[in-house]
């Protein structure tokens, strides 16, 4: 679920807060019936979700930019 929270961010080029907590409850929403199957309920997930995704701001400040950036060991990215 992370996963398509971080393509989503990427596809759209946004990583604010309020789009991230958009799209964990849109992939949730689509997730329901795989986290009935794995015996997870849906508080759950989304802590679990949220969670992992407060690293998604720091990679993108730190990765992602319109013009490539310099690395100090290897030189541009």
């Amino acid at each position: 679920m992370l996963h398509e929270v971080m393509q989503s961010c990427l596809i759209h080029r946004r990583w604010d807060e309020s789009w991230i907590e958009e799209r964990i409850e849109q992939v949730l929403r689509k997730g329901l019936g795989e986290l009935f199957k794995i015996g997870v309920g849906v508080e759950e997930a989304r802590r679990e979700v949220k969670a992992r995704a407060k690293g998604l701001k720091g990679f993108a400040e730190k990765y992602i930019s319109e013009i490539p950036k310099v690395c100090p060991f290897f030189g541009p990215f």
